[in-house]
């Protein structure tokens, strides 16, 4: 379950949307969707991006794989890294739009 966040404190005094607002879900998917905007800029800056690859990674906002992420973040630690990462294994195309 990563529509909301866990803790005992959460479960007590907020509520459901807050802590949907704090939750896995809402905290990559923001991320994935600042990533999008990057690439959009990088791309009206003159970086080689293709607005197939911009097209591709919009579609996988949300279809987050928690299973592969903590495995490979026995490898990794940053969890931000492991999960552009992800995003790019998503898409299917090289989106290390960042090196």
């Amino acid at each position: 379950m990563n529509s909301s966040y866990q803790n005992p404190l959460i479960e007590r005094y907020a509520s459901e949307e807050m802590s949907k607002q704090f939750s896995p879900d809402m905290k990559f998917s923001t991320w994935r969707k600042l990533w999008i905007a990057l690439a959009k800029v990088e791309k009206e800056l003159g970086l080689n991006i293709t607005d197939e690859q911009i097209e591709s990674m919009e579609s996988h906002i949300y279809d987050i794989d928690y299973d592969l992420a903590k495995n490979m973040k026995k490898k990794r630690d940053m969890m931000l890294w492991l999960m552009f990462i992800h995003l790019g294994n998503n898409v299917h195309q090289r989106c290390l739009l960042f090196i």
